[in-house]
């Protein structure tokens, strides 16, 4: 602590590492000093007692000790701790995110046992953190990941008593068979799962790409009777038996077999989770069976494949926890990829896209991920999450617990000493850091653009027109006139892909007085037809399907082609944001459309400015190539709240530069364009006011009436 307080006026920032299993290497960031705890092995049981009465005992571990370490230890007392399936882990790391494995279906997570916390603050405070000191930080700890509140030197856990474990194993083996085996598979194993196992009983299902699966679980204890009884129930669900084994063994013994980590080669990795709280619908089944297989084909692929597991104990739990998602939910699912340390960008960049399509396949129906498996995807703005649409890590916790985490954050260190990308500081640092300067009044000076390297500009769009009685009527305003291109509210796909809309309906005739309007008014501007906007997000599950279907991808595109020549509209826009997983499927679908538009109508593409949406939603060079103008978002900050603080402050919610480096800009979003291939000439720069209106005439001025 005498040394942290030295080091923390030095102002640096710190990362901390204590097994080192960091899936994203986040115990060891850039820019940041590493915290290193792998020396603190002390492993004691309190008092040196053990309660025969409750069967358990407390126990003090030290923040560098591994499971291995650890179920040794306790094994030469008869104790055993509910934690992780892999024995190289660190055991604090693990508990910090929640941490399960075979014994957390009788015992709960390792979060779930903890008792106190012994955490070192930014400033060198020493805290004991438990239930009743600092219950806030308490719940905070326990599931809301690591490296993120100050350095956790030991903790001390409520171990049980055990003197046995009843082991079940059943095999599989499709290789070379038909995916309908495994669809199957995954269906009967989910049923049987929630319905056949007797309480206390783990059940683990794990495949590879080439179809061979294992399913496997615990039971503490040593009668294996209804253990027996239920893996002949799940033999039965099928019509070829599989081979199947239910031993008793030690505790130790079992996490010595079952120990799923690779622990002397260092192999190149990249994990993916979800949770689910049904089972996993039969059409997504299908589907990601069928995506799962192509995992065969990965370049220098040591590992591809998932594992399934039944969680959802709310009975074990502690009190409430930032690891919640595991007890409210029934499944947990993850899948992961392993490759040669060897292999190029290229071959690696195969395995990632393969993990993001399997990805896609399964998450329309997820409620969550497990915090653990670590995946700095999560910070695209594809997710919805119900207050906080674009923060990295909301998916992690329950409800709106990111905003309590956000809270506890600055609470405890609010120097914000300790950050990652996927830390609660993610967002606090920036609205921080953005409403000191707003206070002081200490601005930076606004960035000198370099002008003369900016093509002159030609384009002037006016975006989303909405119906009103002032179009219907044929007016336009004067500044309106100077448009180059002007376009209609947005309309949705319907099921089949076709979009439609009927000149019998209000849709239609406002359509229809949209076109008219615009080409009596202002002859040369382009009518836009724009599909998607902000009605996308409630027919989200419809746009997954349309972009995963190649026929339903053609019949969006014809029948764009169809709309715009019956209502004599000169293209279309298409605003709706990919969530990375579509990104080859949004891609083709923009193909599709320009197919069928042909070269005498405007295809017009509405994007986000985000990098991590840029890099990982989009492939801008193709994107650019079939389309005529990228419409870059720069409105809608929203991650930058709690409570849209950034437009509390501004009186906007968008902004061309940036007071702040770390906030998100126009500018910043055209030069992550610019920087991943887009030719500036195809860039137009968009802007939103939505509450306030301004003539383009004289931006000092506010124009009558409200709107974008």
């Amino acid at each position: 602590a005498q040394w942290f307080s030295g080091t923390f006026r030095s102002r640096y920032a710190f990362s901390v590492r204590s097994g080192g299993h960091s899936y994203e290497g986040l115990s060891s960031t850039p820019c940041s000093l590493t915290v290193d705890t792998s020396n603190m092995l002390d492993i004691e049981i309190v008092d040196n007692y053990i309660n025969y009465d409750t069967q358990t005992a407390i126990v003090k571990v030290g923040a560098g000790v591994r499971h291995e370490l650890l179920y040794n230890q306790l094994a030469r007392s008869e104790l055993a701790l509910p934690g992780a399936n892999c024995m190289n882990v660190g055991v604090t790391g693990c508990t910090l995110g929640g941490c399960h494995g075979y014994l957390s279906a009788s015992f709960g997570l390792t979060s779930d046992t903890v008792k106190s916390f012994e955490l070192i603050l930014a400033n060198s405070t020493v805290l004991t953190v438990s239930q009743s000191r600092h219950p806030e930080l308490f719940w905070a700890l326990r599931g809301g990941g690591g490296g993120d509140f100050g350095v956790v030197t030991s903790m001390q856990v409520e171990a049980k008593l055990l003197r046995g474990v009843v082991v079940y194993e059943i095999f599989f083996d499709y290789r070379g068979e038909d995916q309908a085996l495994v669809v199957d598979l995954l269906e009967n194993w989910q049923e049987w799962a929630l319905t056949d196992l007797p309480n206390g009983t783990s059940a683990f299902l794990k495949c590879s790409s080439s179809f061979t699966c294992v399913a496997r679980g615990v039971q503490p204890g040593r009668d294996d009777r209804a253990v027996q009884r239920a893996v002949r129930r799940l033999q039965g669900r099928f019509e070829l038996e599989p081979n199947a084994a239910v031993e008793v063994m030690q505790h130790y013994n079992m996490q010595q077999r079952f120990s799923d980590c690779e622990t002397e080669t260092k192999l190149a990795h990249k994990v993916k989770s979800l949770y689910y709280d049904a089972p996993i619908p039969a059409k997504v089944v299908r589907t990601s069976v069928a995506v799962l297989q192509l995992g065969t084909g990965l370049p220098e692929v040591e590992w591809s494949g998932f594992e399934i597991q039944r969680v959802g104990f709310p009975w074990l739990a502690n009190g409430a926890s930032a690891a919640d998602l595991y007890h409210q939910n029934q499944f947990l699912l993850d899948f992961s990829s392993s490759w040669a340390p060897s292999a190029t960008e290229e071959q690696a960049s195969a395995h990632l896209e393969w993990m993001r399509e399997l990805h896609m396949a399964l998450a329309p129906t997820s409620t969550g991920a497990y915090r653990n498996y670590e995946d700095l995807d999560m910070g695209a703005t594809y997710f919805t999450h119900a207050t906080w649409d674009h923060h990295p890590a909301a998916l992690y916790y329950p409800g709106d617990s990111v905003l309590e985490m956000e809270q506890v954050k600055l609470a405890f260190d609010p120097a914000l000493v300790f950050k990652h990308p996927l830390s609660a500081s993610f967002q606090a640092s920036v609205m921080q850091e953005f409403e000191t300067s707003c206070r002081e009044r200490e601005w930076p000076p606004r960035p000198e653009v370099p002008v003369g390297d900016l093509p002159a500009q030609s384009v002037l769009v006016g975006i989303h027109v909405q119906s009103s009685q002032a179009m219907q009527e044929g007016q336009l305003t004067e500044a309106a006139r100077r448009l180059t291109h002007v376009v209609y509210s947005a309309v949705q796909p319907i099921p089949g892909g076709w979009v439609n809309v009927s000149k019998d309906e209000e849709e239609g005739q406002s359509l229809m007085a949209f076109a008219k309007t615009v080409r009596d008014a202002n002859p040369a501007a382009k009518r836009i037809i724009g599909v998607g906007g902000a009605g996308a997000d409630a027919s989200q599950w419809l746009w997954d399907e349309v972009l995963a279907s190649p026929w339903q991808r053609g019949n969006f595109g014809s029948s764009l082609r169809i709309l715009l020549d019956e209502y004599d509209l000169d293209g279309v826009n298409i605003d709706w944001t990919p969530r990375w997983w579509h990104r080859s499927n949004f891609t083709a679908l923009l193909g599709s459309v320009r197919d069928s538009l042909g070269p005498d109508h405007e295809l017009m593409v509405h994007a986000d400015i985000s990098k991590t949406a840029v890099e990982q939603g989009y492939d801008v060079k193709q994107i650019c190539t079939v389309s005529d103008l990228v419409l870059l978002r720069a409105y809608d900050f929203e991650h930058l709240r709690p409570g849209n603080q950034l437009e509390w402050l501004t009186h906007l919610n968008a902004n061309l530069f940036s007071v702040n480096p770390a906030l998100a800009s126009g500018a910043a979003g055209v030069a992550t364009w610019i920087e991943a291939g887009a030719p500036r000439e195809k860039l137009v720069l968009g802007t939103v006011t939505y509450g306030y209106a301004y003539d383009v005439d004289g931006p000092a001025a506010p124009a009558p009436g409200g709107g974008g």
